[in-house]
């Protein structure tokens, strides 16, 4: 069973006219959401993507249908040497602050090692927030997909390696 899930493009594919051909009103780019960034590309480092070509090669998409393809997503992204990661953009072992859809502020410790996401402020890279993270610079804005299908938005609001 092959998914057709995009969770960066799940915008409407197409704008209805009316009879006479015109837009109506309060369609276009207002009725695309407003977390659909237009130009988000992360960018990892070699070390990360190491570590997701792993996870890529333990998932089973039909297990894990949605971390499966947004690890896809995620390995498409350039990749930089270690060294050149710009110092704002998320990697393997750095404590994130994030807000997920505009709620509290909350902390993390983005590790490759755990598998669970823990009480204790850790974010495993092998979940969907991790996978997802990696790669987002500060000021970045993207779609979260969670484990039943929902969609919400994670935004990067400050990084420390």
């Amino acid at each position: 069973m092959k998914l057709n899930f995009n969770p960066y493009l799940f915008a409407p594919l197409f704008t209805p006219r009316s009879p006479g051909g015109r837009k109506p009103r309060g369609w276009g780019a207002s009725r695309r959401p407003s977390y659909v960034p237009k130009a988000y590309v992360p960018v990892i480092n070699t070390t990360d993507r190491g570590h997701l070509e792993r996870y890529d090669a333990e998932c089973d998409p039909r297990l894990e249908p949605y971390l499966s393809r947004v690890l896809r997503n995620t390995l498409n992204a350039p990749t930089v040497e270690d060294a050149d990661l710009p110092s704002d953009a998320v990697s393997g072992g750095a404590t994130v602050r994030y807000t997920i859809d505009d709620g509290p502020e909350q902390v993390g410790l983005l590790c490759h090692q755990s598998r669970t996401l823990g009480a204790n402020g850790v974010i495993a890279a092998f979940s969907l927030l991790g996978v997802t993270l990696i790669g987002m610079r500060v000021g970045q804005r993207a779609p979260l997909v969670h484990r039943c299908g929902k969609i919400t938005a994670v935004t990067v609001l400050g990084v420390t390696h």
